[in-house]
């Protein structure tokens, strides 16, 4: 591939299109998203993307041939909102706490002996009323991320249902005991369409899931920014630039990956309590059997997500150490030139990124044991159910319940 922009790339269909390499806009011909004036068609398949896709098709994609950003989309007016939330709340958390203080003094606020600065000074801001206040910032968008993918989970769920169906409707056609030609064929649509539309929407609940994610770190980046050229001099010492930085950065981070994938975990009661009972009804008691071992490996799972956690919380006080030493490296180069401590500091940023390598190497382990008991999850869920059918003599073990329910085991492993 050539490094020149404006040089037609060699693709697969390349000889059947135009060999017109579109020009790269200049700053003023760029266009703003229309993804929030397109028709609901055009935004259900993403049809708004068309045009960078046939330019990123027929040449490198440059910077300036990128949508500009709605005006709502951009981080200052997100920024502006939850700013806004946020000392809409915090007003009332510090009214409410300096309330419980006159309380506990038998006093009530208009009679308080106390200054109200002087109850503010145990006054912490509550978690709860931050992450409501980061919901609160894109709500609509991020409650439709959540419904598109519970609606998803459960057309997943329902699926093996129609499959059910269609299955017992080919063995009564093959003995020649079912003469209705349109249930086979509402059936075999019927499939195809519940798999589509579920589908279209995980992919519109992740789409719009880390959008959120990507958008909420913009808005935490500023604020932190902002809050950081306001400290005082005691909350410079106790957040210096190293521990700022890694804040925007690393930690920020983790609440974008976490803002996309939150949609899976508010979905997934509703899925597991479809699967259960669809299985239930195909297997009978077996499936008890199959969810125990379920229930077994989430536990365990659970388990080894908690330690890792743990160990992840550890190998971030080192890394905060590695990061300030370097730090210290950088902005006194002169000094540890001068007094020859080079080796000295050397030795402890090596000691510090030795240990927080060990607790990574750590993590990883577990991070694989859970990967490990994810994939094998509805494999030996599924045999347990099926042997217990088996010897059960169960009149449910025919190919319809049976192949269903594998479906079923497979949509809750992943």
């Amino acid at each position: 591939m050539s490094n020149d922009p404006l040089k037609l790339q060699r693709r697969s269909l390349t000889p059947f299109l135009s060999k017109r390499v579109p020009p790269i806009p200049s700053e003023d011909e760029r266009k703003v998203c229309p993804e929030k004036k397109s028709n609901w068609i055009s935004q259900l398949f993403f049809l708004w993307l068309n045009p960078i896709l046939k330019v990123g098709y027929k040449r490198t994609l440059q910077v300036d041939d990128m949508y500009l950003l709605a005006d709502t989309t951009k981080v200052e007016y997100l920024a502006t909102q939850f700013n806004s939330y946020f000392e809409h709340y915090l007003q009332i958390a510090q009214e409410q706490h300096i309330a419980n203080k006159c309380t506990e003094r038998g006093e009530t606020v208009p009679t308080s002996s106390v200054d109200p600065d002087d109850d503010l000074a145990d006054f912490k801001v509550p978690r709860k009323m931050f992450l409501w206040c980061l919901f609160l910032t894109c709500k609509w968008q991020y409650t439709f991320a959540a419904v598109s993918v519970t609606v998803a989970g459960l057309l997943n769920c329902l699926t093996p249902l129609v499959t059910k169906e269609l299955i017992k409707y080919v063995e009564m056609k093959a003995l020649g005991l079912e003469h209705h030609t349109g249930r086979g064929v509402g059936l075999a649509i019927g499939v195809p369409i519940m798999l589509i539309s579920g589908s279209l929407c995980i992919s519109q609940g992740f789409y719009r899931g880390m959008l959120t994610g990507a958008q909420l770190k913009g808005v935490l980046t500023k604020a932190i920014l902002e809050k950081s050229f306001r400290l005082n001099p005691q909350s410079r010492h106790q957040f210096p630039a190293s521990k700022i930085t890694s804040m925007m950065s690393t930690d920020t981070a983790r609440i974008d990956f976490a803002a996309g994938f939150q949609p899976f975990l508010i979905s997934f009661p509703s899925s597991l309590i479809c699967i259960l009972v669809v299985l239930i009804v195909n297997l009978g008691a077996s499936a008890l059997m199959g969810f125990a071992v379920l229930v077994v490996f989430l536990v365990g799972i659970g388990g080894v997500s908690k330690k890792m956690f743990a160990v992840r919380k550890s190998a971030t006080v080192f890394t905060d150490q590695r990061v300030n030493y370097i730090k210290e490296v950088l902005n006194n180069l002169k000094i540890i030139k001068f007094y020859s401590w080079e080796e000295a500091y050397f030795k402890i940023i090596s000691d510090v990124r030795t240990k927080e390598m060990d607790r990574l190497y750590v993590m990883q382990g577990m991070r694989n044991i859970v990967i490990t008991f994810s994939s094998t999850l509805s494999t030996f869920a599924s045999i347990a159910a099926f042997l217990v059918l088996y010897s059960t003599g169960s009149s449910k073990s025919n190919p319809a319940n049976i192949f269903s329910s594998i479906s079923l085991f497979n949509v809750f492993s992943s």
